[in-house]
C-alpha cells in the first residue's frame, strides 16, 4: 500500500518523481542489465510500461523504501508474476456476463481528498473455488485498469459489507487482496475502508490481521454508519450510507474493438437482407430528413454521457476538424482522396452535439442512439431508435451498420449506397430484452468512397465491404440509451407508465429488504436451536447425571 501522507497532488507528485528521477532510472538500467526483452519469464508489454512510466518505477522504489536492490527485487517478482498471471491480457469480456453484470467490484467517484474509489459489495460474493478464481482475477483486472489509466495518483478501496454473512467471507481472498495492494501493484491503494462489518465476522478477521504486516495495518480502517462521511462526501455516497448518489453499476462493452460478425450468422444477415431487397424490386428508398434533434432528450444524453465517461474511461482519439464545421465541402470525395480507417474516428462536433459530421456524411444523432417504446407499450415490442444519414460529397457513398450483439437487434436497411446529396433513414428494433438493456450495446457504421464504381444488387454491395480495403473505410461508433417517458410521436406517456419505473425501484427495495429478513430469521432459527440445545444439556446434567454421581 502507499506510503503514509503520500501526497495526491499532481504537482507534488511529479515534483517527487523529478526529484528521484536519478534512483528511477538506475533501478531501470539494473533492471535491464539483468534481464533480457526475449526472457520467456516477462511480459514484452510490462517492459514497455516500465520503460515509459516514471511514475510507475517511483511507485516500485516506495514499497523497496528507496533501497535500489530492494526496489530491483520487488520489480522481478512483480512482471514474473504478472506474466504468470496474464494480467495484460484481463478484460470485462474476460468474466462471465453474469458476473460483469453484477457489479460486484468497480470503480466509482472519489473521496474528500480526490483518490478514486474502487468499490466491492462483499455481499456478491459467495465463497467457492470457482468464484475466488473469478473475484481474483476481477481484482487484477481492475486495479491494473486504474493503475494505468493513471499512474501518478492513488485510489482508495472501500469494501462494503452491508448484508454480508460467513459464506461472504473468504479468507483466502481476502489476502490474495491484501498481497495485490501491499506489492503486485506498488503504492496504488492509500487506503482500505471496510464499511459495516457483521459482528459475526469480527473472529474471522482477526485471524485475517495476524497475517498481515504493521504497515497494511495502519492502511486498514473500519467505519460504521454515517462515519463514512468524513472520508467520501455523502453525494459520492449511496442511499444506505446516508448518501445521495443514485448511481449503479451498468456493464457496457469496452470500445477497444468492436469484433466483425463474421461466419454464418452474418452471412445469414447478409442473405436475408439481400432478399428483401429483391422482393423490393432491388431498389433502395431514400427520402430527405430534415431537422435537429429534439431538445427534450438533452438531459437524457446528458446523463448518459456522465454515466458513462466515469465509468469506462476509453480512449478514442478523435479527428480533428473546425469546431463550427457544419457541411463538408464536395470537392474532398475525388476520386483519389484515400480515407484513412480510424477506430472511432469523428471530428470535435460544435455546439450541436446530435450531429456528426465527417469525411463522407453527416449523421444524425450524432452520438447516442434514443431508444423508445411506440405509443402503446407491450414489453419490448416495438422499442426503436431510428438513424438519418446524409451524403454530403459529389459522389455515391456506401455505407454498412454492424452492432455487438446482432441477435437482438433488426436494422433497415443495414446496407447500401446514398446518392450524391441524399439521405436514408434507418430503423432498428429491439428484438428481445428490456428496453433498459440497450445502453450494453454499440453500434458501427462504416462509410465508404466506391469510387466509380456502381451497384445494381446489394450482392454487389456486400462482395464490396468483404473486398474494401481498410484504409478505404470510415468509422463512427455510438452508444445507446433508452428514454421510457417519450413516445415515437415525441408525447409523454401515460402518467401510469411515467411511474413505472417508480414502482420497479421500489419492488426491488421490497425485494432487498425481505432477503434481509430472510437472512435474519434464518439467523434466529440457528440461535434457537442452539438455545434449545444448551437448555437440554442443563437439562440431562442436572436430572439426570448429577443424581448418579451422588449415589456412588
Amino acid at each position: 500500500m502507499a506510503g503514509a501522507g503520500t501526497p495526491n497532488n499532481s504537482e507534488e507528485i511529479r515534483q517527487k518523481i523529478e526529484d528521484n528521477k536519478e534512483n528511477i532510472e538506475e533501478l531501470r538500467r539494473k533492471f535491464f542489465e539483468e534481464n533480457a526483452q526475449d526472457d520467456p519469464d516477462f511480459d514484452p508489454r510490462d517492459f514497455d510500461w516500465i520503460r515509459s512510466s516514471d511514475a510507475y518505477m517511483y511507485h516500485v522504489l516506495l514499497i523497496g523504501q528507496m533501497n535500489l536492490d530492494t526496489a530491483l527485487d520487488k520489480l522481478t517478482r512483480i512482471l514474473k508474476w504478472r506474466k504468470e498471471y496474464g494480467v495484460n491480457d484481463l478484460t470485462l469480456d474476460s468474466f462471465p456476463e453474469d458476473l460483469r453484470e453484477m457489479g460486484g467490484v468497480y470503480p466509482h467517484a472519489t473521496d474528500k481528498n480526490g483518490h478514486r474509489i474502487l468499490w466491492y459489495r462483499v455481499k456478491t460474493y459467495q465463497k467457492g473455488p470457482e468464484n475466488q478464481m473469478w473475484a481474483k482475477k476481477m481484482t487484477v483486472y481492475w486495479l491494473n485498469k486504474l493503475q494505468k489509466e493513471d499512474p501518478e495518483h492513488r485510489i482508495v478501496v472501500l469494501e462494503d459489507m452491508s448484508g454480508a454473512g460467513v459464506s461472504n467471507m473468504d479468507i483466502d481472498l481476502v489476502r490474495f487482496k491484501i498481497q495485490c495492494f501491499e506489492l503486485y501493484f506498488p503504492a496504488l491503494v492509500e487506503m482500505l475502508y471496510i464499511y459495516d462489518m457483521p459482528w459475526i465476522l469480527n473472529t474471522l478477521w482477526r485471524i485475517v490481521e495476524r497475517l498481515l504486516s504493521q504497515q497494511a495495518r495502519d492502511h486498514i480502517k473500519f467505519i460504521r454508519g454515517k462515519e463514512v462521511q468524513t472520508y467520501i462526501a455523502t453525494d459520492s455516497l449511496p442511499a444506505h450510507m446516508g448518501g445521495t448518489d443514485p448511481y449503479e453499476w451498468v456493464f457496457i462493452p469496452e470500445l477497444n474493438e468492436m469484433e466483425d460478425a463474421e461466419g454464418e450468422e452474418e452471412e445469414e444477415e447478409e442473405q436475408d437482407e439481400e432478399r428483401e431487397e429483391e422482393r423490393n424490386g432491388g431498389d433502395v428508398s431514400f427520402r430527405s430528413v430534415n431537422g435537429d434533434a429534439d431538445p427534450s432528450l438533452l438531459p437524457i444524453v446528458n446523463a448518459a454521457r456522465s454515466l458513462r465517461q466515469p465509468r469506462q474511461h476509453k480512449k478514442v482519439h478523435f479527428q480533428d476538424e473546425d469546431d463550427g464545421k457544419e457541411n463538408v465541402d464536395p470537392d474532398h470525395s475525388s476520386s483519389d482522396r484515400k480515407p484513412q480507417r480510424k477506430v472511432g474516428s469523428h471530428h470535435k462536433r460544435g455546439k450541436n452535439k446530435e450531429t456528426h459530421v465527417g469525411p463522407l456524411v453527416t449523421i444524425r444523432p450524432g452520438e447516442f442512439l434514443v431508444f423508445e417504446p411506440p405509443a402503446s407499450i407491450s414489453g419490448s415490442e416495438g422499442i426503436s431508435a431510428s438513424l438519418t444519414i446524409t451524403n454530403t460529397t459529389a459522389k455515391k457513398v456506401v455505407y454498412k451498420m454492424k452492432i455487438t450483439n446482432p441477435e437482438r437487434y433488426k436494422v433497415r436497411p443495414s446496407i447500401g449506397p446514398i446518392n450524391p446529396g441524399a439521405s436514408i433513414h434507418i430503423t432498428i428494433t429491439l428484438l428481445s430484452g428490456p428496453g433498459e438493456c440497450v445502453v450494453r450495446d454499440k453500434f458501427l457504421l462504416m462509410s465508404s468512397d466506391p469510387g466509380d464504381l456502381s451497384f445494381k444488387t446489394n450482392s454487389e454491395i456486400i462482395y464490396y465491404w468483404k473486398n474494401v480495403k481498410t484504409e478505404d473505410i470510415i468509422e463512427h461508433r455510438m452508444s445507446c440509451i433508452f428514454n421510457p417517458l417519450m413516445t415515437k410521436k415525441g408525447e409523454p406517456l401515460q402518467q401510469t407508465d411515467k411511474n413505472m419505473q417508480t414502482v420497479l425501484n421500489k419492488l426491488k427495495s421490497m425485494e432487498e429488504q425481505m432477503c434481509e429478513l430472510r437472512r435474519e430469521n434464518s439467523k434466529m432459527i440457528w440461535l434457537q436451536r442452539l438455545l434449545f440445545l444448551i437448555i437440554t444439556l442443563v437439562f440431562l446434567y442436572t436430572f439426570i447425571f448429577k443424581p448418579t454421581r451422588a449415589l456412588c
